[in-house]
């Protein structure tokens, strides 16, 4: 997949626009038709009056741009997602050690950073419920379940509020037996 996207750099526009971003695709968009244009141009008998070098030029000059925009992009955005990446692992592994308190911090650092992040609000539901906190886990998987990114990952959620609805049923048996 990778190479995949390396090889699409080729065409202006078409990596991002594989990863479904917006700008991605009208740049691919506009590149074609700076190419279809160019193309036109060059071949084309009855386009004589505009000179086939200004299609090539702009067709170059949208190449050249958003190949320095992708450059650029890549140099400031992965540092920050290799971040928010590392503190995931991190959570998770304080999360596994039964360390919550130290969990919890990394999942809060980092949906500060992202707050949409669906497996980050996953995880701190589960360590709300194992540390608890019952009313702060169900408000945190009402709101992942009404979030349209987490349609993906409903089973997980619905078998996260199944735990926590067994372990309120448990404290619930636990009073009326004391």
């Amino acid at each position: 997949m990778r190479q995949l996207l390396d090889i699409s750099g080729f065409w202006p526009g078409l990596a991002s626009a594989w990863r479904g971003e917006g700008r991605g695709v009208g740049w691919a968009i506009g590149f074609g038709l700076a190419l279809d244009a160019a193309l036109v141009l060059t071949f084309a008998s009855w386009s004589a009056a505009v000179p086939a070098g200004w299609g090539w030029f702009f067709a170059g000059l949208c190449w050249v741009l958003v190949l320095g925009l992708s450059v650029a992009g890549r140099k400031r955005g992965p540092a920050r997602d290799e971040q928010v990446e590392a503190w995931f692992v991190e959570a998770q592994r304080h999360y596994l050690r039964g360390h919550w308190i130290e969990a919890e911090t990394l999942v809060g650092r980092l949906l500060a950073r992202r707050p949409d992040d669906v497996e980050a609000r996953l995880l701190l539901a589960s360590i709300e419920r194992r540390t608890g906190r019952r009313a702060e886990a169900r408000a945190t998987l009402r709101r992942l379940r009404d979030c349209p990114p987490a349609a993906g990952w409903r089973f997980e959620i619905e078998a996260e509020m199944r735990q926590l609805e067994e372990r309120e049923a448990e404290a619930e048996r636990g009073q009326r037996a004391a």
